[in-house]
């Protein structure tokens, strides 16, 4: 059985679509690009799971992980095949429906110099009706003292934002990285020293 684990801060899984990655036709590059990025942003990723071009699969897997993990992050799918299913798979997991969007539909027509709706180039002009947007950010603090002598301050602060991953990265100079989603979190400028 799976962790929940909503609620320790921003916590993601990379759910990786392909049959040509289970036969081991094309190497998932995907995922190692994924992690290092949602990392930078301060997501947590606790799993990278692997699917076939199974539409059931993909729902079934995004419907119990986004239960479980704060971000579920697909790679793979999304093209003009008959195989590419995973945009399909994952509206029906949420109950939502895709459409065109007219700035995606603007830039397949330049791209594959067609208008026609229903042209295979055109399934990547199509949009997740519902989907929401959060913005990240993140702060780093150089600091020119020793790491113990930040070490109090840095972890009362790590405990006044529990949902905020901070670090300490010892170099010439000492850093100090805040990496967060949510508005009003922790700031470098929070570090009482």
């Amino acid at each position: 059985m799976e962790p929940d684990c909503r609620g320790q801060g921003d916590q993601g899984l990379n759910l990786v679509i392909g049959d040509e990655i289970l036969k081991g036709q094309v190497r998932d590059t995907n995922s190692h690009f994924i992690v290092k990025r949602l990392y930078d942003l301060g997501v947590r990723v606790q799993r990278i799971s692997t699917v076939g071009d199974d539409e059931a699969a993909i729902i079934e897997e995004v419907q119990v992980f986004s239960q479980k993990y704060t971000y579920v992050i697909t790679t793979g799918g999304i093209g003009p095949t008959h195989d590419d299913i995973t945009f399909e798979a994952v509206a029906k997991a949420f109950g939502e429906s895709v459409a065109p969007h007219p700035e995606l539909v603007s830039i397949c027509k330049m791209f594959y110099k067609t208008d026609d709706l229903n042209s295979p180039a055109m399934k990547l002009a199509y949009d997740l009706f519902g989907a929401g947007k959060r913005k990240f950010f993140m702060k780093e603090l150089y600091i020119k003292s020793p790491e113990d002598s930040i070490a109090g301050p840095l972890t009362s602060t790590a405990k006044e934002f529990p949902n905020v991953t901070f670090g300490s990265y010892p170099e010439l100079f000492q850093r100090v990285e805040a990496r967060g989603g949510a508005a009003g979190a922790a700031t470098p400028g929070a570090i009482k020293m």
